[in-house]
């Protein structure tokens, strides 16, 4: 396995994300690896709600074009913050390891080359919050 690709540290965290592949049929399911980690040397504070809540995706064809979210990416973007959310400590070197299916939150029905990049609020000491951003992924669809 290659070592990760990482996004830069923020707030004490960093996020990688990463396909088991490049190249892709249509409809066939497009599973993004994330890793949440805390590289401070004292456990962090996080909350989360699930996997498709807690991480925004930024999915563009490769000209720079947004691409379209799907009813499902549509909802949960408009319920992220609503509901229950579990609260934890996440020790030094600790991590959060989810999958999410791309597909399901942006319409990769047509063949075209992709960008993504995903990212996820942490809150910060001060009471405010901040972008933890992975590092971008480049895959295509292959009619």
């Amino acid at each position: 396995m290659e070592p990760l690709e990482w996004g830069q540290a923020v707030g004490g965290f960093r996020l990688s994300a990463s396909l088991d592949k490049t190249t892709f049929s249509p409809c066939e399911p497009i599973r993004v690896s994330l890793v949440f980690r805390n590289v401070e040397k004292e456990p962090r504070p996080y909350t989360a709600q699930g996997a498709d809540f807690d991480y925004d995706i930024d999915c563009r064809t490769v000209s720079g074009e947004p691409v379209a979210l799907t009813a499902f990416g549509t909802r949960m973007k408009e319920n992220r913050g609503h509901g229950r959310r579990a609260e934890g400590q996440l020790p030094p070197n600790g991590q959060l390891v989810s999958e999410l299916l791309l597909g399901r939150h942006v319409d990769l029905s047509l063949g075209a080359k992709y960008t993504v990049t995903i990212s996820r609020s942490v809150a910060l000491g001060d009471g405010t919050s901040a972008m933890v951003v992975a590092n971008s992924l480049a895959f295509e669809v292959r009619e």
